[in-house]
């Protein structure tokens, strides 16, 4: 393996990604906030059984500072294609692509992972049938 790979983060995915384009809304689980984060909308660019990559139109900048604090949590909420059924799942954010706005602009556009665990829960089994789907699609 490449030494800039290594800690770029590129070849580390243990299964293929598939191309799928399909809504979603996405909450950044903050703990230090006592109210409810907003949730973001946004689309999948690609999905694997571990997890997505999203991206995001308009993520907001002072969101954007406080993760660089600390990956965080994620709620991630989705219609299914297969069954229409909305899928919840959770998972940690693991690497953001920002873009940032112009100086009086608040919102920037965003790339993110989100790496899902293996999961005992009807949530996830629907993921993976989602998922399956994309692949053979």
């Amino acid at each position: 393996m490449d030494k800039s790979d290594q800690f770029s983060g590129r070849n580390r995915r243990r299964d293929h990604r598939h191309e799928l384009d399909s809504s979603f809304s996405l909450q950044v689980v903050l703990p230090e906030d006592t109210w409810e984060p907003d949730w973001l909308i946004g689309k999948s660019i690609n999905v694997s059984p571990e997890g997505m990559k999203l991206f995001l139109e308009k993520f907001p900048t002072n969101l954007f500072h406080r993760l660089l604090q600390r990956l965080r949590q994620v709620r991630v909420i989705f219609e299914s294609p297969l069954s229409g059924e909305e899928i919840e799942l959770a998972g940690q954010l693991i690497w953001v692509d920002y873009h940032k706005p112009a100086p009086s602009e608040p919102y920037g556009t965003c790339y993110i992972g989100i790496r899902f665990g293996k999961l005992e829960s009807e949530s996830y089994r629907c993921y993976e049938e989602f998922v399956e789907s994309a692949r053979t699609s």
